[in-house]
């Protein structure tokens, strides 16, 4: 609140416009030819060698572990020895990240 007080009194209201306003000391930097692919946030386009985009996943990880793998994570489940409780409260969670994280690398080319 005093920070504030104190930046309106030396700034005016317009503080944060004083930044804004003001570009990168490195876009000077940038070659004309790329500025469009910037501008357009393009990326695509700048990576070498260049970014296959892919194709958003439907459905998520956790429901492809829950569908596909059953068998597996009852083995799992009946193989560590915890109560059910115990079991979804720290076991199942880990499941889930990895299945998740698993959905998210890339298939083979």
């Amino acid at each position: 609140m005093l920070l504030t007080a104190i930046k309106r009194w030396l700034f005016g209201d317009n503080y944060a416009s004083l930044f804004a306003e003001a570009p990168h000391p490195a876009e000077r930097l940038i070659p004309p030819e790329l500025r469009p692919y910037l501008e357009n946030h393009n990326w695509r386009n700048l990576r070498y060698p260049p970014y296959q985009e892919g194709y958003p996943g439907k459905v998520t990880g956790e429901w492809l572990m829950r569908h596909y793998q059953r068998k597996l994570i009852d083995r799992i489940a009946g193989s560590i020895g915890l109560p059910k409780d115990e079991y979804q409260r720290y076991v199942e969670p880990i499941l889930i990240n990895f299945a998740e994280l698993a959905h998210l690398l890339p298939a083979s080319e």
